[in-house]
């Protein structure tokens, strides 16, 4: 509670070997809710309703998951062909200009030459 600055409502013993725990639960990681009463009708209402249920939510995520990573290599590979696509142009483009540039230097030079004869 010092770490958080939190005043204790309590004396200070008794708090004392008290934590404060910090979380958040997101929609996303909410595997259902069931009516107590329910539940206890079945003796095995852990084994039948939850586990089910949880196993399924998990399959779930795993699933989403895997769909998410699949379309990530996906657009990792087209962005990869994009950029050795870039890197060619630009290539080609240095290759143009550097020939480019001897025309003109091979112009200029031949026009100095018939200058200087």
């Amino acid at each position: 509670m010092k770490f958080y600055d939190i005043i204790p409502p309590y004396s200070a013993d008794y708090s004392i070997n008290h934590y404060l725990c910090l979380w958040e639960v997101t929609p996303e990681e909410v595997v259902g809710t069931w009516e107590w009463d329910e539940l206890t009708n079945d003796g095995q209402w852990y084994e039948h309703k939850i586990l089910p249920a949880l196993r399924a939510h998990q399959e779930a995520i795993r699933q989403r998951h895997r769909i998410e990573r699949d379309g990530n290599e996906f657009d990792d590979d087209k962005d990869n062909e994009d950029d050795e696509q870039d890197e060619n142009e630009d290539d080609n483009e240095e290759e143009e200009e550097s020939r480019a540039d001897k025309l003109e230097d091979n112009v200029l030079a031949a026009a100095l030459g018939k200058i200087h004869s």
